[in-house]
């Protein structure tokens, strides 16, 4: 295990208000605007320390880690060396990032972009939540609450006004599969799990039924063969593979997650998956395989993880 302590929240009371706000129960509606520019003011105004990173010859993938309460720390992957840290934000959380390896991060000030390797967002989008990139196009969700916001990018004008799509359950995460379907997941007023997709060129929701019991909504993503999906309430941890047809999914198999027991946010990178467990953890497991971590990490209270692949 590699000891990299960056601080411990006091009581659970704080890793319990960064998962509220991660999930979306406790955050404001969606906000109008789209994004702003990056400059030196914004970039001081919404850190409160100083950000910095090593020199990297950019061929690197990088392990991004939000903390509970302040702090993005970096790692190179998957040696996970220590890289760097950004920040310092308020309420750092879930985190996506797309094939260019730009990274997003998910605060209260709003949801943050970062360039692979950057110290400093190069954007803004005044929402924040959980989020997933597009793969086919330049879009990124964000879901909070009932309501799930598609953000698209334009080469000359940055990120555009969104298009809101209204679920009829508390959407908790999302994520895109390889052909521009989004699939959310979440909780209906009596906590029961649901799950709908978001076809590339629909217009609303279809609700699914899986064939697998999910007591608790966790990280959606596609593996490159099938939507993983995490069960939050599972100990240890569970990541279930699907295959979707139709309104339907088909169970394919599972990724039990050895000594993991409260996985905040999973991320799947070619053959292992990250995870950020409990209060002092980040794990790496073989992928599908799982079983022990092959490698952890000690950070106190993580949350949001995503690796950015490194641009060629």
């Amino acid at each position: 295990m590699k000891n990299v302590d960056f601080g411990r929240c006091a009581s659970g009371i704080c890793m319990a208000a960064a998962m509220l706000a991660g999930c979306g129960g406790s955050q404001p509606p969606i906000g109008a605007l789209g994004a702003m520019p990056q400059t030196s003011a914004l970039a001081t105004s919404v850190g409160r320390g100083k950000s910095w990173m090593r020199p990297n010859p950019y061929d690197q993938d990088l392990l991004y880690v939000a903390t509970d309460p302040e702090a993005v720390f970096v790692y190179g992957y998957p040696k996970a060396e220590p890289h760097g840290t950004l920040g310092y934000f308020e309420s750092p959380g879930p985190e996506c990032s797309d094939k260019s390896g730009d990274v997003f991060v998910s605060t209260a000030q709003g949801l943050l972009e970062f360039a692979h390797d950057g110290a400093s967002p190069i954007a803004t989008l005044n929402t924040r939540g959980a989020c997933s990139a597009d793969p086919v196009k330049a879009k990124l969700a964000v879901c909070s609450g009932t309501a799930v916001s598609v953000f698209f990018h334009s080469a000359e004008h940055g990120w555009l006004l969104p298009r809101n799509y209204a679920a009829a359950f508390n959407v908790y995460n999302c994520g895109y599969d390889n052909k521009g379907n989004l699939f959310v997941d979440g909780v209906d007023k009596s906590n029961g799990f649901q799950f709908a997709e978001l076809a590339a060129k629909g217009k609303s929701f279809m609700a699914i039924t899986l064939n697998q019991n999910i007591q608790g909504p966790g990280q959606i993503q596609w593996d490159g063969r099938n939507i993983a999906i995490e069960d939050s309430a599972a100990s240890p941890s569970v990541l279930y593979r699907f295959s979707i047809s139709g309104s339907t999914g088909q169970e394919v198999g599972s990724t039990v997650l050895t000594g993991a027991t409260m996985v905040a946010q999973f991320w799947i990178h070619r053959k292992k998956v990250v995870g950020s467990d409990g209060y002092d953890m980040v794990g790496i497991w073989d992928y599908p395989d799982g079983g022990s971590p092959v490698d952890t990490i000690s950070v106190s209270s993580p949350y949001g993880v995503t690796v950015s692949v490194a641009p060629h």
